[in-house]
């Protein structure tokens, strides 16, 4: 694998690493059956919660526009300007097409989602589609809130999407949410750091170890910011980029966990060290946005993330802009 201006790499020494997430409808849409003897209509819940069947909506009709007034509650998770103004559009004018039909939007950060749905299920009161990563999606399907999405991809059909992510969101034969945004993880660094210490991109573990430590100066430049919050999936995201690139995946193809695997306890350690070598104090708890932060301010010399670092560092940091790179993410040189 080449990398522009930087030479080659060994094909083991880099990883495909990435993130997608998808749509889904919750629980929201589903109606639990009244008990024999109860004395009123039970709230908007899943069954699962109840220990009740349940009567499962057709989401080709929820979705289908019919010329009913219809009310639809969305969740998403797009804080960020320019994403979260292109779906209010897409809101608007799908509104404005359809006078209809009322779509209340609810906006909130990832690091709040795992609450916000867990809370919504006990009360009965999740959305009709919400977005949801991966590791949401198969807690929220093991709970009973999830419609199958079958009937949906069936008729929009499966080549309209591409096979890895919705094999992603796919339990068995029933396929749980809809992939709708992709992107790869890839370690950022600033060119113009790196050449005032007159050092190279690093090729290894080892030498990125010892770059973070040399460009490290806190408070005024962190090296790495490692977030590692309990309350996102970041750390974990981090932490399989770099066993990857070893060769060696956080879940086994039998679904058993492989935090002991050699190779992913030296990953591990690798996070453990760049934490103390240049990470800002307290950033254990940081989650996606404060890392974020961190190198949109210009405050971080490296940085893990996706595509949209760039426009985090031209709304943050304009003068930057051009001096920000990336490159994949690299294994042990053996």
């Amino acid at each position: 694998m080449k990398r522009k201006d930087e030479g080659d790499y060994e094909e083991k020494n880099s990883s495909d690493c990435g993130g997608c997430t998808c749509s889904v409808s919750f629980g929201g849409m589903q109606r639990r059956k009244r008990a024999e003897g109860e004395g009123a209509p039970a709230a908007e819940s899943t069954a699962a919660a109840a220990g009740q069947e349940s009567e499962t909506v057709d989401p080709m009709a929820a979705i289908t526009d019919d010329g009913t007034k219809k009310t639809i509650t969305y969740w998403h998770t797009f804080t960020e300007g320019a994403r979260k103004d292109y779906i209010d559009e897409m809101v608007a004018e799908y509104m404005k097409e359809h006078p209809n039909v009322t779509i209340n939007v609810e906006v909130y950060p990832w690091n709040v989602f795992t609450q916000k749905w867990t809370a919504g299920l006990a009360a009965g009161a999740l959305p009709d589609v919400s977005s949801v990563n991966p590791d949401n999606l198969f807690a929220i399907n093991q709970a009973g809130a999830v419609l199958p999405m079958n009937p949906l991809i069936d008729a929009l059909g499966e080549d309209y999407f591409l096979e890895k992510p919705l094999d992603n969101f796919t339990d068995g034969d029933t396929i749980l949410g809809i992939p709708y945004y992709l992107h790869s993880y890839v370690m950022w660094y600033r060119k113009d750091v790196l050449e005032e210490k007159n050092l190279s991109v690093p090729k290894n573990w080892d030498e990125l170890l010892s770059t973070v430590t040399a460009v490290a100066d806190p408070p005024n430049r962190y090296g790495f910011t490692i977030a590692m919050s309990k309350n996102d999936q970041m750390c974990a995201q981090l932490l399989s980029c770099f066993a990857k690139a070893e060769g060696a995946p956080l879940i086994t193809e039998d679904n058993k966990g492989n935090l002991t695997d050699p190779k992913v306890v030296k990953a591990i350690k690798l996070m453990a060290d760049l934490y103390k070598a240049g990470s800002p104090e307290g950033s254990v708890n940081y989650g996606l946005s404060e890392q974020n932060d961190v190198f949109f301010q210009g405050k971080s010399t490296f940085a893990f993330g996706s595509g949209f670092h760039i426009n985090g560092v031209k709304q943050n940091s304009p003068e930057l802009l051009d001096k920000i790179a990336a490159v994949p993410f690299m294994g042990v040189v053996l």
